[in-house]
């Protein structure tokens, strides 16, 4: 029972965090841009905002979701 919970709720916050990876990109990375106080023009700020990263973040939002169901279904069967 107890490692049931802990699943589900390990899955809720992985499936949040790959949907803001997924659909809300420029929000994701503008609040890591924020937390870490790069500035417009730095190298660090120029490689968050490039196209590629956008698309790798998708990317891996769309294998944390996926791993999320995969944890949820582990959730099911115990």
């Amino acid at each position: 029972m107890n490692k049931s919970i802990t699943l589900l709720l390990f899955s809720i916050v992985l499936f949040l965090l790959g949907y803001n990876f997924t659909f809300n990109t420029g929000k994701t990375i503008s609040k890591f841009i924020s937390l870490a106080r790069y500035e417009n023009g730095t190298k660090f700020y120029k490689i968050l905002t490039s196209e590629s990263n956008m698309n790798w973040m998708k990317i891996c939002g769309i294998v944390i979701i996926i791993f999320a169901l995969i944890l949820f279904v582990g959730m099911i069967t115990l």
